[in-house]
């Protein structure tokens, strides 16, 4: 494995979704790194940390449980950890965002993002969360974080605030080598 030391409740953001490049990946990437404000985007795809071994629970085409050792091996990626995440607290987080596994991915609500971010924030009537707003939830259900909506956040905002908001640790950025 990985000496990387993961914990449940850990967040991680990709380079490419599932680890796999792709044009869909790198659109993304694009798309964000034109609406930032730091003129970057590194990340376009997040995902939960359930376990020490590295099973997550990510929103792919469905939400579905992956490993981040297996899935992402050779790829860029950050893990951050809050720093008030407890198991008690992972549990609350995870009772939430848990009874959306194996629901489909809102693909339209790429759109969204695409043309216009803001709107990604307010547009999300059938609840279903694209990858990052999923961790954010799961994050703001764990009484963690202090997002006031986890709708509309893009995995560069997610691993921006994992970079520069004092509550997270940085538990491992780069390319993930097992």
């Amino acid at each position: 494995m990985s000496n990387i030391i993961l914990r449940p409740g850990d967040i991680f953001c990709s380079g490419n979704i599932s680890g796999k490049k792709s044009f869909l990946s790198s659109g993304i990437r694009t798309m964000e790194k034109f609406w930032s404000l730091d003129n970057e985007a590194t990340y376009g795809h997040s995902g939960i940390i359930l376990d020490a071994s590295g099973n997550t629970l990510e929103s792919l085409w469905t939400i579905k449980r992956q490993n981040l050792f297996k899935d992402y091996n050779n790829g860029s990626i950050i893990v951050g950890r809050h720093l008030s995440m407890t198991p008690e607290s992972f549990n609350k987080g995870y009772a939430v965002v848990a009874n959306h596994e194996g629901d489909f991915y809102p693909s339209w609500r790429l759109f969204l993002f695409l043309v216009m971010p803001p709107l990604a924030k307010y547009l999300h009537f059938t609840g279903m969360p694209v990858c990052s707003e999923y961790s954010s939830k799961f994050l703001h259900f764990s009484d963690c974080c202090g997002f006031e909506s986890y709708w509309g956040l893009n995995p560069d905002c997610l691993a921006d605030r994992i970079r520069k908001w004092k509550d997270f640790y940085i538990v491992f950025e780069g390319v993930l080598k097992v």
